[in-house]
């Protein structure tokens, strides 16, 4: 539409009714961004030719609040989410698809920045567009953008949780907890410092460990419930014990001093940027220098996998006590994906 400014436009309800709005919507803000002859096509569904091969298939729907954050956005957070839960089984991401829900009065700006930072994440990321569809919901109805994406990779790692072997040494690539804690100051104000969430999509990492080959046993990116939560998921799955080193878990000042100051572990804070990473022992050490080559400095051997004793959880603390880890039952904070 001539003479209109982007920045003071807002979607309407016939921009999700699939007419010349629907059309230039998706010109404007989907396509001014994400390339690609599967998208290019605008079919209902896209026809992908793959090669033989086991392929990882995942979905998820993301709504977060706010829906921009220090170190990112729901966006961002999307393509990361999608990338990473492919990463995790072992798969290098292909395409993904995306379903926007839109609130009626959304500002086209708003939408634009997001768009422009989830393509910048995908191409990063090495994972293209290749279908979507979009939704214009009234006023009131859906708290401004929810986004709903699902990916297809290619496996290349035979990981699963059968693998595990008692003394398999557990690492993490970074700090722990830094996205939740950022969610949870931004809803509350609690620091005026700003914290960063850790969100970030880790085709690099997996790059970086992929040549390991058969000794990668197993991986999981620990969003919802954290470290703990999530190992203690991998435990029960395994069929053993995990044992942790708390002095050896890398955590963040700003996290720390939140969870202090809230009564929260921050051990069950989500993470959107790390990945736990079980692997044979003789390689651990050079998993780990790998990571720090690749830009994770923090990098560490945070466990090991024990003899099978009750599929427990266990950390360490400061002090040389140790203490049970449960299974998350409720959130710590609400929509942080």
């Amino acid at each position: 539409m001539p003479g209109i400014n982007i920045k003071k436009e807002r979607i309407s309800l016939a921009h999700g009714a699939g007419g010349a709005l629907t059309s230039e919507l998706i010109g404007r803000c989907i396509l001014k961004y994400f390339k690609g002859a599967v998208l290019g096509a605008l079919d209902d569904s896209a026809v992908i030719d793959l090669p033989s091969t086991a392929l990882i298939f995942t979905s998820d729907s993301f709504t977060v609040n706010p829906l921009f954050f220090p170190g990112g956005n729901i966006g961002k957070l999307a393509v990361c989410g999608t990338v990473n839960d492919i990463l995790a089984q072992g798969g290098d991401p292909l395409y993904m698809s995306m379903n926007l829900i839109i609130e009626e009065g959304f500002s086209f700006s708003d939408l634009e920045r997001i768009m422009a930072s989830m393509a910048r994440e995908a191409e990063k990321c090495g994972i293209e567009l290749a279908c979507g569809d979009t939704k214009v919901v009234e006023k009131g109805k859906c708290d401004g953008l929810f986004i709903s994406c699902s990916g297809i990779g290619r496996k290349v790692l035979n990981i699963s949780p059968e693998r595990i072997k008692t003394g398999d040494p557990v690492i993490i690539n970074g700090t722990a907890g830094e996205h939740e804690a950022a969610i949870f100051n931004e809803k509350s104000g609690m620091f005026s410092t700003k914290m960063r969430s850790d969100c970030e999509g880790l085709t690099g990492l997996f790059n970086a460990v992929k040549r390991f080959g058969d000794k990668i046993h197993f991986m999981r990116d620990p969003t919802r419930g954290g470290i703990a939560h999530n190992l203690h998921e991998i435990a029960v799955k395994s069929g053993k014990s995990i044992s942790l080193k708390g002095k050896d878990i890398p955590v963040g000042r700003n996290v720390l001093a939140l969870a202090e100051l809230t009564g929260m572990d921050h051990l069950y804070f989500a993470c959107e940027g790390r990945m736990l990473i079980i692997c044979s022992p003789d390689i651990s050490r050079s998993v780990v220098s790998a990571l720090k080559k690749t830009g994770y400095t923090r990098a560490s051997v945070i466990g090991i996998v024990e003899r099978p004793s009750g599929s427990e959880l266990t950390v360490e603390m400061k002090n040389g006590k140790e203490r049970i880890l449960k299974e998350l039952d409720f959130s710590l904070t609400p929509r942080i994906c």
